[in-house]
Formats: C-alpha cells, structure tokens, sequence
C-alpha cells in the first residue's frame, strides 16, 4: 500500500521527514520492514524466551521476565508494579523500586508485613511500633492497629506514611497514627525501652 501523501507546505514536509522510511514515499518497502524490525527486535527481546520448553529447569517463558521483581529491567519496574498494586514514583532508584514492589507483592499485599514496609520507606530508621487489635483509646478492638513513630525519622513527611499505609492495608481496618518523640514502658522486660528493643505497649504519653 502506497503511502498517503498530503500536499502542503513545511508541515506536511517534516511529518514525512520524522517518519520516514515508513512515511517516505521514495523509499523501498525493504527499507520500510527494516525499520520497523529494528523497532520490534527491541521489544522482542525483552519478551524472549530464554531456554527450551522442552528443559523446565532451565527454561523461562519470555513474558514472565517483564512480571517478576527480581528479572524486570530497571526501565520497566514501573510496569511490573501495576501487577501488584505498586506504585513506581519517578526517580525511585532501582534497588528500592525492586525492593518495594516484592515487600507489598503478591500474598503479602494487605498484610501486617505490607503496612510495615510501606511505613517503613517514610522513615529514617527501622524503629516502628505497631500495637495489634488496638483502638485509638488504647483498648481492645480485632479492626483496629496503632502505629508509632518519632516525628523527627520521618524521611518525607507524616501524611506520605499515612498514604503509604493506608494503600495496602486491608478494606475494613482502622489505623491510628501516632507520632511521640517519647518512650514508652516495655511491659515484657519492665525497663524503659531502647531504640534496640521493640516497643509492645501502646504510648503512654503523647507530646
């Protein structure tokens, strides 16, 4: 099929100058394919297979590369995120992406684990309460969690925690955000509690 040529002025002209040699109507076909293989072999090698079907040990299908955290090339972490609800922001660098995307992947989204990592990559630290069946009051409730955390290891900001967690946590479930620069009383070893240790109990006193 012959390419549609429309007369006019310098437009038309550098339409047909910035597709060509699909759009150029002295160019071959062969040249055309060319171009369009060259195109598609870039695409096609992401998606390859790798192996033989016959060898299921050592094959992998082609499209499983772009689905799997561990494989996906860094360009495409974005893509491989939208599987699992994850959200790839621009400029994430490459070990993070990865690694944010197999903590809230899979059977892990919507758990305890997916809210602590979520909150988790807003903090400075790896210091985090989390109080279980919780309510805001302090006093038992089986759809509620407490979650604490020191203003001043806020890596963004609270409200970025908050969206962070409230993106994988189950539908149904209440979360109280509380942030203390305080400590608490560790019942289990009855000793004011380190940065070293984990804090059990729900804060005592808030700033």
């Amino acid at each position: 099929m012959a390419p549609i040529i429309v007369p006019g002025g310098g437009f038309t002209d550098g339409v047909q100058a910035s597709l060509a040699p699909w759009a150029d109507p002295a160019g071959s076909w062969q040249a055309s394919n060319a171009a369009l293989a060259a195109m598609f072999d870039q695409v096609y090698d992401l998606v390859a297979d790798v192996g033989s079907p016959d060898e299921p040990a050592t094959y992998t299908a082609g499209w499983s590369i772009l689905l799997d955290p561990t494989t996906c090339p860094e360009a495409f972490l974005p893509f491989c995120g939208c599987f699992t609800g994850t959200v790839i922001a621009p400029g994430t660098d490459e070990a993070t992406a990865r690694a944010k995307i197999l903590a809230e992947a899979g059977f892990n989204r919507g758990t305890l684990a997916a809210i602590q990592a979520a909150a988790l990559r807003n903090l400075t630290t790896s210091f985090l309460i989390v109080q279980e069946r919780t309510a805001a009051s302090g006093s038992p409730d089986p759809y509620h969690l407490v979650i604490g955390f020191r203003p001043a290891d806020l890596l963004t900001t609270e409200q970025e925690l908050i969206n962070a967690c409230e993106a994988v946590k189950p539908a149904g479930i209440q979360i109280t955000y509380v942030d203390s620069a305080g400590y608490t009383w560790d019942e289990a070893i009855h000793t004011w509690a380190a940065d070293t240790l984990s804090w059990t109990s729900y804060f005592a006193t808030q700033p």
